[in-house]
């Protein structure tokens, strides 16, 4: 679908883990951890901390916190996107007013140099980025403790994030 076909923008309409839609850079890797991200409000408020619209007040700029470095870094970033052919080149969202995930893909790349930068990674990396905790990695072809289902239950009960990842 074309971008916006002529609706309203918004920033955010329901921010669910399935709004996120991976565009052409391979950052598949971070889109996880954002959609991921979007099961805690709590975290979701501290990486997007205002409620951004393209009404009030709007100035066509857009600031995130990110973890970097032992601290929140903000970014900012304008609401100009790439675009191919009527299309948002890189993450865009399912419902085609949504520009969230789009923006703060930007700014995630901003904070590393380029789009080009962030074209591989670890989604572990892209978690503590976005939530500024501890990340623990499972292999599942190699010592995966007996009650692995049991511990990922008790992760998610406590508001972890959980992603996955294939090599």
């Amino acid at each position: 679908e074309l971008v916006n076909q002529g609706e309203k923008p918004k920033f955010l309409v329901n921010g669910d883990r399935f709004s996120v839609v991976q565009g052409e850079l391979g950052d598949c890797w971070f889109l996880s951890a954002m959609s991921a991200m979007t099961l805690n409000t709590g975290l979701l408020k501290r990486v997007i901390p205002e409620n951004f619209s393209f009404d009030k007040d709007y100035a066509g700029i857009f600031y995130f916190r990110i973890w970097q470095g032992g601290q929140w870094v903000n970014v900012v970033v304008d609401d100009r996107l790439p675009v191919i052919d009527g299309r948002l080149a890189f993450s865009s969202s399912r419902d085609t007013t949504e520009f969230w995930s789009a923006l703060l893909e930007k700014a995630y790349a901003k904070l590393h140099g380029s789009y080009s930068a962030i074209t591989r990674g670890k989604s572990f990396e892209a978690t503590e980025d976005l939530t500024g905790g501890v990340t623990e990695r499972f292999f599942l072809d190699k010592d995966v403790p007996k009650d692995f289902f049991t511990y990922l239950l008790k992760s998610r009960q406590r508001g972890s994030l959980i992603t996955c990842a294939f090599p």
